[in-house]
């Protein structure tokens, strides 16, 4: 392939046509190895002060029937890889290659702040177990600040439509299409993990007010008791005798009727040390 002669061109557009800046084809490989050396490095430095902030703040993972650790493990992992990144970020300002991308464009800030926003409602998230509204709210706040920045995927690869020496094409997104599929992957990749506990009713303690769930997770099953918050409800739906109403309905059920060996599904909180929950679903009565 024919050189592209360098003279009298700007580096923004140098690099733009892959070309070092020695004039030759490529790209600045050693450094994307130093800026991917730099974060890896800060992240691990990280991770020992994380951690002993976590325990002490309480931002700690208690064994859940869903869960494959069996002690509490420290949270906020996510705040070293933040550290590490932006310590990748930072060297990278100063290279002659890299640092083009902040002279000529604001998407770096608006990715970094973008990530910081997810970050920080990551972090609360695993201290104080926010609502699935407040969750979204702080993911659509980061995809804004995303498309605000001017960020946003505007070629996507498919597999089809290619010919003999290509697998599949470019499909060049509009600037609308664009957007919306950078909100979306903005939400889709913040999102937690809400899963319910479910699994087989082993104990009732109806002074306790307590469940004792057997649960499988991952390939290893473990027992799990939810507490009961006051005026918590233990529902199954059963079929309507109303014609004007046909279908199923939802029923109230005393926890002094929940027999072991039923199926529950139950979507369950951290306070302190304790599973609690205030709404128990009977999946199957057996």
């Amino acid at each position: 392939m024919p050189l592209t002669s360098t003279a009298g061109v700007e580096p923004p557009r140098l690099y733009a046509q892959g070309l070092n800046t020695l004039g030759a084809p490529g790209l600045p490989i050693r450094e994307y190895l130093l800026v991917g050396l730099t974060a890896a490095v800060v992240t691990f430095l990280l991770v020992g002060l994380v951690r002993v902030l976590a325990v002490r703040f309480g931002a700690v993972a208690w064994p859940r029937g869903r869960d494959v650790h069996v002690s509490p493990t420290p949270r906020w992992g996510g705040l070293a890889m933040y550290g590490g990144v932006l310590g990748g970020v930072a060297v990278a300002g100063q290279l002659p290659a890299l640092r083009l991308a902040f002279a000529y464009s604001s998407e770096v800030i608006g990715a970094i702040v973008a990530a910081g926003l997810l970050v920080l409602v990551g972090a609360l998230d695993d201290r104080f177990e926010l609502d699935a509204i407040t969750k979204l709210a702080g993911q659509a706040t980061a995809a804004g600040v995303l498309v605000l920045f001017g960020v946003q995927w505007a070629v996507f690869w498919v597999p089809w439509g290619g010919g003999a020496t290509s697998a599949g094409s470019a499909l060049v997104l509009s600037q609308e299409q664009g957007v919306l599929l950078t909100v979306v992957l903005g939400w889709g990749l913040a999102l937690a993990d809400e899963a319910p506990i479910s699994g087989t009713v082993k104990t009732v303690d109806t002074a306790a007010q307590t469940v004792t769930v057997e649960a499988t997770a991952k390939g290893k099953t473990r027992q799990v008791t939810v507490y009961l918050k006051p005026g918590a409800r233990v529902v199954k739906f059963t079929r309507s005798t109303d014609p004007a109403t046909p279908g199923f309905v939802e029923q109230t059920v005393p926890l002094a009727d929940v027999k072991p060996g039923w199926l529950v599904s139950i979507a369950t909180k951290h306070e302190g040390d304790k599973e609690v929950a205030d709404l128990v679903k009977v999946v199957l009565e057996r």
